[in-house]
């Protein structure tokens, strides 16, 4: 841990608890061991796959990504509230309510449009 990072408290909220629950054993162990190593002394920071921060989401929401599992969060001053644990394949549906963009069009620039077929190019023709 450096020095300057604030160690961070970690809690579950019943849904993360009941998720993680309801995994198989071996992948609980691997997410709860995961979620303790990079939330606990820097949970917004990390690689650019590892721990991502969410955008139009408020207040923030990051989401870390273990394997087939994401892990969402958020943090309150020195705690990290993990939200809940899910399967990659589940996460689009979790994540569409809780905010205007889904997790695809995190991924796009919604200020680059495509031009459509009816307009004209810019060269005039």
């Amino acid at each position: 841990m450096n020095v300057a990072d604030p160690p961070y408290t970690i809690e579950f909220a019943t849904e993360a608890g009941r998720e993680i629950r309801a995994m198989p054993e071996v992948d609980a162990w691997k997410v709860l061991k995961d979620i303790h190593t990079h939330l606990s002394t820097a949970p917004f920071k990390g690689s650019t796959t590892r721990i991502k921060r969410l955008v139009s989401f408020s207040p923030l929401l990051y989401r870390l990504r273990i394997g087939d599992y994401r892990t969402y969060y958020r943090i309150v001053t020195n705690q990290v509230v993990i939200l809940t644990v899910l399967h990659k394949k589940d996460s689009e549906r979790w994540l569409k309510p809780r905010g205007e963009k889904s997790a695809d069009a995190n991924r796009v620039n919604p200020a680059i449009r495509q031009p459509s077929v009816h307009e004209p190019d810019r060269t005039g023709r």
